[in-house]
């Protein structure tokens, strides 16, 4: 239901989205192993695992990329540490209209940290 939100949400936006729908760790872990993933949007809790699972199995494989969760069943002390750990940003699923803007703010940040590692 949320990724049908989701899918919804960007494709009414100014963004170019190809979605890639994934419930699982083991399926997360295939599709960045495929390549050509720009951001990653996770809901908190997925099957088997959680967004964080996902967000720590990212981290410890050496990419480096925008990761968004989007959920509405997690509290501020939850979300803070999420963002402590290194996630890009939180939206709430109840307000899905600010996807877009997170989403693009993610990848204009993350584009401007790889450039400045150019250099």
């Amino acid at each position: 239901m949320l990724f049908r939100s989701v899918a919804h949400v960007l494709r009414r936006s100014d963004l170019d989205c190809e979605l890639t729908h994934v419930e699982t760790l083991e399926e997360f872990e295939q599709a960045l192993q495929r390549g050509s993933v720009d951001a990653i949007l996770a809901d908190y809790h997925l099957a088997g695992c959680s967004g964080m699972d996902a967000w720590e199995w990212l981290r410890s494989s050496g990419q480096d990329l925008p990761f968004i969760i989007v959920s509405g069943a997690i509290g501020e002390a939850t979300v803070a540490d999420a963002m402590v750990r290194g996630v890009s940003d939180y939206v709430d699923k109840h307000k899905l209209g600010r996807l877009p803007m997170v989403l693009q703010r993610a990848l204009d940040f993350f584009a401007s940290r790889q450039i400045g590692r150019a250099h």
